[in-house]
């Protein structure tokens, strides 16, 4: 019962975070993320192109070859 219940948690996350992007943002992270915003930001895209997205797409691609609905089962998976 209690893996049943920690499954719909994850899936209730997956959801709130992966498809509506509800994030609660850390103040203090935000608040040094504002005063060093000069130094951050024109890194983030570069990050982004270079890491995130093709990491993201990478397991796109691997969940719809194996037919996986979300991104815990392509992780507890034993391809």
């Amino acid at each position: 019962m209690k893996t049943e219940g920690a499954y719909d948690h994850c899936l209730k996350m997956e959801h709130k975070y992966s498809i509506k992007y509800e994030y609660m943002l850390n103040i203090g992270l935000m608040k040094r993320f504002m005063k060093e915003k000069e130094k951050i930001c024109p890194l983030l895209l570069n990050i982004y192109t270079e890491i995130v997205r093709p990491m993201t797409d990478a397991v796109v691609e691997l969940m719809s070859e194996h037919n996986l609905v979300n991104e815990a089962e392509l992780f507890c998976s034993d391809l």
